[in-house]
């Protein structure tokens, strides 16, 4: 997931002001699927990620589906 968020960011502009000016006025949502392949898999975030994303001000989402039996 970590690979994912540092392609997305990389791909935007990382001026700080423009990312607050924007969740002022906006919602950001960046949302995952997270499909599990066993019952007691997890996911995480790196510090860095989190970072970066709340810095944006950027809300993260998860729906986490379990395994079919």
């Amino acid at each position: 997931l970590d690979v994912q968020v540092s392609e997305l960011l990389d791909q935007l502009n990382d001026d700080l002001e423009i990312w607050r000016d924007l969740s002022e006025n906006y919602r950001l949502e960046l949302f995952c699927g997270f499909f599990m392949e066993t019952a007691m898999e997890g996911i995480s975030l790196s510090a860095k990620s989190l970072l970066a994303l709340g810095h944006r001000g950027i809300e993260v989402g998860f729906d986490v589906y379990g395994p079919d039996d």
